[in-house]
């Protein structure tokens, strides 16, 4: 399992949790590039190749489904939206809006994260 995974989060806190959940796709050779913003999550989007991005939708350089949004229109790969916004109307409009799949931060473990990944790059 040897792919590319671009973690977008401001929060180094919530940074060190989907990284911790993400530690079975490391164990297995997954690369995983960290971007504190939005800027250098298109950055590291335009310098090397992702097979999925892992994003927070409030950062400090963009908020809400404009990030999806921004981050969707410069790529075509799997979004995964981790929120810790509880709207119970977030998700649906987010997956509308384009993200493969949304995962609340009070709810997130490495089994459903890794499975998500895994169906996403598939």
């Amino acid at each position: 399992m040897s792919f590319r995974i671009l973690l977008v989060e401001d929060d180094p806190n919530d940074a060190e949790l989907v990284q911790a959940c993400l530690g079975e796709a490391s164990a297995n050779g997954a690369e995983i590039v960290h971007a504190a913003s939005l800027a250098a999550g298109l950055r590291a989007l335009q310098t090397g190749a992702m097979d999925i991005v892992v994003l927070d939708l409030d950062l400090p350089d963009s908020s809400g489904f404009d990030t999806l949004e921004t981050l969707g229109a410069a790529s075509s790969v799997p979004v995964i939206v981790v929120t810790g916004n509880p709207h119970p109307a977030l998700a649906a409009e987010a997956l509308k809006r384009g993200a493969y799949e949304v995962l609340k931060k009070s709810e997130l473990d490495a089994r459903s994260l890794m499975h998500v990944v895994r169906l996403a790059v598939a």
